[in-house]
């Protein structure tokens, strides 16, 4: 009986109804969101097999980062009713149109820069840009895409590296979420604050425990890991 069966079960029966027909196109709107995080993740990967098989045209109406990079070929970002950009995931993420995009895709730090003749230059130090702008601008780093290490030693810091303090650090499974601070305030105003996501496995050593690593307080320094970033006019 329909009221005896799962939710996952009531949602494998409601998209073969759908397909069954075989439509020129379907619509799903918010598939997922009754299903817990488990089951959402089997039955996307599931209806994702499906329609690649059998070649579907589909549009997935969803506020989920993942539902939409998984399950689109192509993405389109709204906000307000208004489509903001068209690309593919890949390209959504690492190219965002506009720093909102960059916000809403995923975990990003904006970072205020500015371009001379003699290049882009950041809290973190001197980058590239894409595109490349003249004058004052904002540029969105993922947490990925910043490396850090412990601080090795007092004045001894390396060209291309910035003195900084783990101000927080979250331990979230697979990567630890550290909140990082330069030490000395940028040539662009207040000291700066970034946002650093590291795997968890490699952390450890034999004196700290990985949880114990990069615990708040400790010195390190931190560098860009890519050699262009997105980035808006102000």
């Amino acid at each position: 009986m329909p009221a005896t069966l799962s939710g996952g079960q009531a949602q494998r029966v409601a998209l073969a109804r759908a397909v069954a027909p075989q439509p020129a196109a379907l619509l799903l709107d918010e598939p997922f969101s009754h299903l817990d995080a488990n089951l959402r993740r089997d039955i996307r990967d599931e209806i994702h097999q499906l329609l690649t098989t059998i070649g579907m045209t589909t549009i997935v109406v969803t506020h989920d980062r993942e539902e939409a990079f998984i399950l689109g070929r192509q993405v389109a970002v709204m906000a307000s009713g208004a489509v903001l950009q068209v690309d593919t995931p890949e390209m959504i993420y690492s190219r965002p149109a506009t720093a909102w995009i960059a916000r809403f895709v995923g975990d990003t730090n904006i970072v205020d820069a500015y371009r001379t003749d003699g290049g882009t230059t950041c809290a973190l130090g001197q980058i590239g840009t894409t595109p490349i702008i003249d004058g004052p601008q904002q540029v969105a780093m993922r947490p990925e895409q910043i490396e850090v290490r412990a601080a090795q030693g007092q004045g001894s810091t390396e060209p291309g590296w910035a003195p900084a303090v783990v101000a927080e650090r979250y331990f979230i499974g697979p990567v630890v979420r550290l909140g990082i601070e330069m030490r000395e305030p940028s040539q662009l105003g207040d000291k700066v604050r970034i946002v650093v996501a590291l795997p968890h496995i490699g952390l450890s050593s034999s004196s700290k425990p990985g949880l114990e690593c990069f615990a708040p307080g400790t010195a390190v320094e931190v560098r860009p890991r890519s050699t262009t970033f997105p980035a808006y006019p102000t």
